[in-house]
């Protein structure tokens, strides 16, 4: 579900969403007291909320986010489970309100939630995964009774299609237009139905188009060949993955992920692409996954334990060491 919306010409996102960019690892109450300007947010410090009053962009008071703190405490101390807390804390923020696209990411980014303090956000392209994982997702997961309360507020037509560098490297999906420009070879690609093909993935894209004279593979010095895959146009690192010794709760579905990525000759899988791989084909080994926050499997005699995006992280580097630079 894209969240970007666009007020007077301007990119925005409603407050409702800003939990579910980061799977809720920058959680509703965290967005009330990044708003309020508590002192621990530094880096939100000049971000503001706005909504519309007399037809007019207005701040909103501190006083009205400390109200919205005191009903997300009692929701927190009701002690709900994880989907219910989610659904009660969406809906009390306000309603028909919005931050600056521009202005939360870069606050965000520079906090301690967010990519910077690991790495540079253009580094993020060299495969740094826990840089990747801190981006936030412009088109999160949201659940379908929750679509309509988060954009609660907001015209139909504010809603707008975004495909930065940040959905590009979380989803590897690129734009695919009704009517790609000509080439220089000439010709053009026609898409008949572009409502339904606006997005695509890449490999898609690269095996359906097969355009004649394309541009030959860059060549790769001989000193970095062993450090390097050239597929087509694009550049993939080269990564090495080591078999445990023996599997442990969710590892052998894991290791076979990642062999099967490591023999197709693709990235190493992200924490957020094995999350993503094991809720569309759920293997014995796990009892339930939360796409893009964790997963729970099996341990002994029937009990589950969970592991988060951290700790699937530190699995995955466990099989396959860093990305070679």
């Amino acid at each position: 579900m894209n969240v970007v919306i666009d007020i007077e010409g301007r990119e925005a996102i409603p407050i409702r969403a800003l939990p579910w960019l980061t799977s809720w690892e920058f959680c509703a109450q965290d967005v009330v007291e990044a708003l309020a300007h508590y002192s621990k947010y530094e880096t939100f410090q000049f971000v503001e909320a706005f909504r519309f009053e007399d037809d007019e962009p207005r701040p909103i008071a501190r006083r009205d986010w400390e109200r919205s703190l005191q009903a997300i405490e009692e929701v927190i101390q009701a002690n709900y489970p994880r989907q219910k807390w989610e659904d009660e804390a969406t809906r009390i923020l306000p309603a028909g309100s919005w931050v600056w696209r521009d202005e939360w990411e870069r606050a965000f980014n520079a906090s301690a939630w967010g990519p910077d303090d690991l790495e540079k956000v253009a580094e993020i392209q060299a495969d740094n995964d826990d840089a990747k994982d801190r981006l936030i997702d412009l088109a999160p997961n949201v659940p379908h009774n929750l679509k309509g309360v988060v954009l609660e507020g907001f015209e139909p037509q504010q809603t707008k299609s975004s495909t930065t560098m940040t959905d590009a490297i979380l989803h590897r999906l690129t734009p695919l237009p009704a009517e790609t420009p000509a080439l220089a070879t000439g010709g053009a690609v026609a898409v008949t139905d572009a409502s339904a093909a606006t997005v695509a993935p890449v490999a898609v894209i690269e095996a359906t188009l097969a355009l004649p004279d394309a541009p030959e593979p860059p060549v790769v010095p001989a000193k970095q060949a062993d450090a390097e895959l050239v597929l087509g146009a694009a550049t993939v690192k080269a990564w090495t993955l080591t078999k445990p010794k023996r599997f442990q709760g969710y590892t052998e579905p894991l290791y076979l992920l990642l062999e099967a990525a490591h023999i197709a000759g693709q990235s190493r899988p992200t924490a957020r692409d094995v999350l993503q791989a094991f809720a569309t084909n759920q293997p014995s080994q796990i009892a339930k996954v939360i796409e893009g926050d964790s997963l729970d499997y099996y341990i002994v005699k029937g009990t589950t334990k969970t592991a988060n995006l951290k700790a699937i992280r530190e699995a995955i580097t466990g099989m396959t060491g860093k990305s070679q630079n």
